[in-house]
């Protein structure tokens, strides 16, 4: 069983503190690097991609994580607004 830290009982499991390491932070698959903690930021992204790339990034990921399971001890996947077929 996990044991929380007092920053984590007094602030909730999943607050972010500044000084606290965070997961390596990615956008795209291909930028994946066997890392067994990550950030995914693939579902709210800026007009530096367009519709298409958008669309193209959410299935790759979509796919990835359905063939590879065990990829991850931890992913934080940021969903605020997420397509619905997620």
């Amino acid at each position: 069983m996990a044991v929380l830290t007092e920053k984590q009982i007094k602030y909730g499991f999943d607050y972010y503190h500044k000084d606290d390491a965070r997961p390596k932070s990615v956008v795209e698959v291909s930028e994946y690097d066997s890392e067994d903690k990550l950030i995914i930021n693939c579902t709210q992204l800026d007009g530096d991609y367009s519709a298409k790339d958008k669309k193209r990034i959410l299935q790759e990921w979509c796919s990835f994580l359905l063939e590879n399971p065990d990829a991850f001890y931890r992913a934080y996947v940021l969903h605020k607004n997420a397509p619905e077929f997620i």
